[in-house]
């Protein structure tokens, strides 16, 4: 979260990762978000029901974008 760069990339076993940072998301005008799966429910729940700081929910910032669009297979 506090990264300068676009992107952000790091070892979470078993995968390679690499992230959007905040400065990242600051440009973007348009995002489209898609989470599947039941592990994801209390996730998505949390997006839409709570405003959290980014720092505990980094997906918050999805929030910020001025056109976004969250598609899942479990949403309520």
């Amino acid at each position: 979260l506090r990264a300068t760069e676009l992107a952000f990339g790091y070892d979470s076993p078993p995968f390679t990762r690499i992230s959007m940072t905040p400065p990242a998301f600051a440009r973007v005008n348009a995002a489209y978000a898609f989470a599947f799966g039941e592990g994801k429910r209390a996730a998505i729940e949390t997006l839409q029901a709570k405003d959290l700081p980014i720092e505990e929910e980094p997906c918050q910032l999805l929030k910020s974008i001025p056109e976004s669009y969250f598609y899942s297979d479990r949403l309520a």
